[in-house]
């Protein structure tokens, strides 16, 4: 197997969903080749960093982290036919979403912290709301261990996903604790509710968590998701053996953008958290359409007490650009509006099958409307439109160096040596710019991929008339009209401090179509 061939198969390998044949491959390859060996060891810091955070809401200053990056993983997964570069930086699955074009509603809030409030408080009242229903339990069942208190505060499952909610209080008032959901947890019953998931013995079925807001400088409230349960109800017994410091907190913005992490406390906390799990409703829909040209085919819609799942197909309809993102811009009930679901544990999955992709997007949870009609509007198309150019960054001459992209202009600012390679590479922003985000990727003279990542991007939203917004200020979104990201600037670093002369090789870039298509559907 060659290094293009691992890499098609390395996060795979890292999640151990590979079959056996292509896990052998991989592995023989990986003990052979160092170059590979660090990209893996970067890949699987980088999944576990993006795990921990996939709910979380990071600080505006770094929306733009890393997006191009993500991105092409998308499109990798999806097509199984680009490259991509070394992962690197921490992204929030909500950001990443709101780049590639789906509306979550934003009411007008002036700032991120109102912004954030508000959504905790949406998340605070569906939950109480649940338990007034009866489809979640109120627990408050407190553990207190080496001077931290930990409460399980209450608990929600369904067919989609189980979210317990808690709080950690320093009792010596001086820090901040969370539960780090990839370290420290231990389900001392676990085979028997997650029995039926693929799951090691150092697994465990969490696979999200969420930093809700709170005032109190010594008290973390967060949420943890899990995958959800084999058995109808029982009894978890959660062992607890150590909380992590927070250095992210979007509660306490001057502790936004901390790259610290793990420093730990030990303890012994333990729950015995009863949980019952209800049914979701789902409605088969097996409606054909299309978008902007594109065949979609509305296949199901979960609804669920914690959220709201529409799967669907799509297959490109256009030979010269390929699909990288459906906007759904909301889903009306009656008079009322569903969005995106940014707090949703269940993040929305996108899958190649059958020469069509398949998406599930999670939607605000309407388990208690009952709706019969609904109507699904569609509001862009993202689309990837292959156009290679490649340039040489000639290390040996002055900087910056430009080169033109579409009648762009492309700057290499500075190139500066250390234990690593760092780069900064800038884009212009032109009245007419044609293209949003390019893909690239940074090659050595012999065209090989340096082991490198993408630390930070920044960027633009430009709206229907022109009007620039710092992408810091993505909560404004749905107030713009046919909002547009568009990238400007790139700190890169190769791990390596062997270079000669490199390549910037680009392969395509990213446009949207705004479009304002409205689906009809029925439910049994």
């Amino acid at each position: 197997m060659k290094c293009n061939d691992v890499q098609d198969f390395i996060v795979g390998y890292i999640e151990g969903i590979l079959d056996e044949e292509d896990t052998v491959k991989v592995n023989s390859h990986l003990q052979t080749c160092e170059t590979c060996q660090q990209e893996a060891k970067e890949i699987e810091q980088m999944i576990a960093l993006i795990d921990d955070k996939t709910e979380s809401i990071k600080p505006p200053d770094h929306f733009m982290k890393n997006v191009r990056t993500k991105v092409e993983i998308t499109e990798n997964n999806r097509r199984k036919k680009m490259k991509r570069t070394t992962i690197g930086g921490l992204v929030a699955a909500l950001f990443l979403t709101l780049f590639v074009g789906t509306a979550v509603a934003t009411e007008g809030f002036a700032t991120f912290i109102d912004w954030y409030k508000d959504l905790s408080n949406k998340e605070t009242r569906q939950v109480e709301q649940l338990i007034e229903q009866g489809l979640g339990e109120q627990l408050n069942l407190i553990a207190e261990s080496n001077g931290i208190k930990v409460t399980i505060k209450s608990v929600v499952a369904d067919d989609i996903q189980t979210l317990i909610y808690y709080e950690v209080e320093d009792l010596s008032k001086k820090q901040k604790f969370m539960i780090n959901y990839s370290q420290g947890i231990r389900i001392n019953n676990q085979q028997q509710f997650w029995k039926n998931q693929y799951l090691t013995v150092s697994d465990t079925p969490f696979n999200s968590s969420f930093h809700m807001y709170s005032n109190q400088n010594h008290v973390f409230a967060g949420r943890l998701g899990a995958m959800p349960m084999s058995e109808e109800e029982g009894v978890i017994k959660f062992q607890l053996n150590k909380v992590e410091k927070v250095v992210d907190d979007p509660s306490n913005p001057g502790t936004l953008g901390n790259d610290e992490r793990g420093e730990f406390v030990h303890g012994d906390w333990y729950f015995e958290i009863p949980i019952k799990k209800h049914k979701a409703i789902v409605h088969e829909l097996n409606i054909e359409t299309e978008v902007d040209g594109n065949p979609v085919f509305l296949d199901e819609l979960t609804i669920a007490p914690t959220t709201t799942i529409l799967s669907y197909r799509y297959r490109d309809g256009h030979d010269d650009k390929k699909i990288r993102n459906i906007q759904i811009k909301e889903i009306e009930s009656g008079t009322k509006s569903i969005y995106l679901d940014p707090l949703s544990g269940v993040s929305g999955s996108s899958e190649e099958t059958g020469g069509m992709q398949r998406v599930n997007e999670t939607f605000n949870s309407i388990y208690f409307d009952q709706p019969k009609e609904l109507e699904i509007h569609f509001g862009a198309v993202s689309y990837f439109k292959e156009k290679p150019q490649s340039f040489t960054i000639d290390i040996t001459k002055s900087m910056p160096q430009t080169f033109e992209y579409l009648n762009n202009k492309i700057s290499i600012e500075e190139v500066e040596f250390g234990e690593t390679t760092k780069i900064h590479m800038t884009e212009e922003l032109s009245k007419n710019r044609q293209y949003e985000i390019f893909n690239y990727e940074i090659l050595n003279e012999n065209e090989e991929c340096c082991t490198g990542s993408t630390i930070d991007v920044d960027g633009y939203i430009v709206d229907k008339d022109g009007e620039k917004y710092d992408a810091k200020e993505f909560y404004r979104m749905s107030e713009l009209e046919q909002p547009r990201i568009f990238t400007t600037s790139h700190q890169i670093e190769l791990f390596s401090n062997k270079v000669e002369n490199l390549m910037l090789k680009i392969d395509g870039y990213t446009t949207t179509t705004f479009i304002d298509e409205t689906i009809n559907v029925t439910l049994d």
